[in-house]
């Protein structure tokens, strides 16, 4: 995370360049272009710490679970409490009693910004 900060720190630096040259009309188009460097950040830390739990280039499987656990770290998944299925294609339907449903699990589902088709 703390590459993240330091990729942030400078897009906020450019950001305040920009506004002095410019000035701040373009304060939208700011905050999604930062927006889109933290996604980047997010992403690139992902994709880093799979090579690490890869162990590459040596080789070896990365466990589903840590799988899981480092996309919900970089916000490639998000979590969301359930208490039914989402619907008829629910992965988790089959998976879970209908006294772990009452209780509530842990649903994982995919970042909305990874299944945006267009950047808005």
């Amino acid at each position: 995370m703390e590459e993240t900060e330091e990729v942030m720190s400078a897009v906020d630096e450019v950001l305040e360049a920009y506004r002095d040259m410019f000035g701040t009309k373009s304060d939208r188009a700011n905050e999604t272009h930062k927006a889109a460097c933290a996604e980047i950040a997010s992403l690139r830390g992902f994709v880093k710490e799979l090579f690490e739990l890869a162990d590459w280039p040596d080789g070896g499987d990365i466990d589903g679970f840590d799988f899981q656990d480092t996309a919900v770290k970089f916000g490639v998944l998000e979590t969301e409490q359930r208490t039914e299925p989402c619907g008829e294609s629910c992965n988790c339907a089959e998976y879970y009693s209908d006294d772990e449903w009452q209780d509530g699990i842990t649903c994982y589902r995919i970042a909305a910004a990874l299944t945006k088709e267009k950047i808005s």
